[in-house]
């Protein structure tokens, strides 16, 4: 049976382990740090109004207050999600019950270097590692992990700080393959800033694409919105007619697209990218122009998917991820059509599902998927709300 005395130890730890002074905590819930510091003592205790509220600024179910410290606690994981301006942390148990999150900056080792990735991801643990005492299994799914033998050296590092624990380090792309419930056989098509595909049978990762948004081509938001300025262009230069989408980027650009080029070079590739919504919200009016330049996207897409399925076994599941996604009412019967196929998967839940899925799949015991992804997703929004 929980006590006072549970209640003020757990209370503690997780404040600490939040980074929180005992002012911090009573300024959020209305009460004098003398008031915390005699819960903290055992000497009173919250009442249930407040272990709510107190849950709700520690980010953490409530039930974490009231439990007794056991053996229970050691089957908690931690799994990541890494890129390159942020990182995400869930510490999670067997059941799916996500129990507390971390958001740091970014973890590519590309981006940041390998001692930065370190540091970031050592921060994330730590912060969980002091809510739970201790975790069987941490996996960290990380961008840039796929190249530089970088997953090997940041797994190497993470084992030499946390050795009681089972870890895996992977490319952030099993994030994706993951999410899915076919995930021993599936085919993961990334429609981002860039583009790729990925095959993936258990065993063996494929890629097709992913070559950069300067050299892949189409199947981005980056190639979609440069052509949406490419054909602003060419309307400025008496090539093409007006048209809905052209229309909508003049008002965003203004009446002179040339002598706004540089501007448009110097604000990058997310800027760029930016334009893709004004080309599906042309093509959702009927507009020619606009699904043209989507078509070709999709075709592109198809066409890696096709590559990859070559090598595939039979019954693979296709994946879709990536900024574009939300327009799948637009791209997903291009790119069945394009690919061959009947159906794609979009993920509904972020990718830090995906390596939760990934570090639940690290101690080989069984479970069921749909269950462990009802819970993921209750328990992870109740966190995030």
């Amino acid at each position: 049976m929980i006590s006072v005395k549970d209640i003020a130890e757990n209370m503690k730890r997780l404040r600490v382990a939040k980074g929180m002074t005992q002012s911090d905590l009573g300024a959020r819930l209305f009460v004098a740090p003398q008031t915390v510091s005699k819960w903290e003592r055992g000497l009173s205790c919250p009442d249930v109004v407040q272990l709510g509220e107190l849950a709700d600024i520690l980010d953490v179910p409530i039930r974490m207050l009231l439990e007794r410290e056991t053996d229970e606690r050691s089957e908690a994981m931690i799994a990541i999600d890494g890129g390159g301006t942020k990182t995400e942390f869930v510490l999670f148990a067997e059941s799916g019950e996500v129990l507390s999150r971390v958001l740091l900056s970014g973890s590519n080792p590309n981006a940041v270097g390998i001692s930065a990735s370190v540091i970031v991801l050592e921060e994330g643990i730590d912060a969980l590692l002091a809510i739970s005492g201790r975790v069987s299994n941490i996996y960290a799914g990380i961008s840039g992990c796929g190249v530089n033998n970088n997953a090997a050296r940041l797994a190497a590092q993470l084992r030499r700080r946390y050795p009681a624990a089972k870890i895996t380090v992977e490319s952030d792309i099993m994030n994706v393959i993951g999410s899915v419930e076919n995930n021993k056989n599936c085919i993961a098509a990334i429609m981002g800033t860039g583009s790729s595909v990925f095959g993936w049978d258990g065993t063996t990762l494929r890629r097709a694409g992913g070559w950069g948004y300067i050299f892949d081509g189409a199947g981005s938001g980056y190639d979609i919105g440069r052509e949406v300025i490419r054909k602003t262009l060419a309307y400025d230069d008496g090539l093409i007619g007006m048209c809905p989408m052209i229309d909508a980027a003049k008002s965003r650009i203004g009446p002179s697209t040339h002598s706004k080029i540089l501007d448009i070079h110097e604000k990058g590739t997310s800027y760029i990218a930016s334009f893709a919504a004004i080309a599906f919200e042309a093509a959702r009016s009927g507009d020619e122009v606009a699904l043209e330049i989507i078509r070709e996207s999709a075709d592109r897409i198809g066409m890696l998917i096709r590559h990859v399925a070559k090598d595939s076994p039979d019954g693979y599941e296709v994946v879709i991820a990536g900024g574009l996604c939300g327009n799948m009412d637009v791209l997903e019967p291009m790119i069945t059509d394009a690919a061959g196929i009947s159906r794609v998967t979009v993920p509904d839940l972020p990718q830090i599902f995906g390596a939760a899925r990934r570090c639940l799949d690290m101690s080989e015991a069984s479970y069921n998927f749909e269950e462990i992804k009802a819970k993921f997703k209750e328990t992870y929004g109740e966190i995030i709300k």
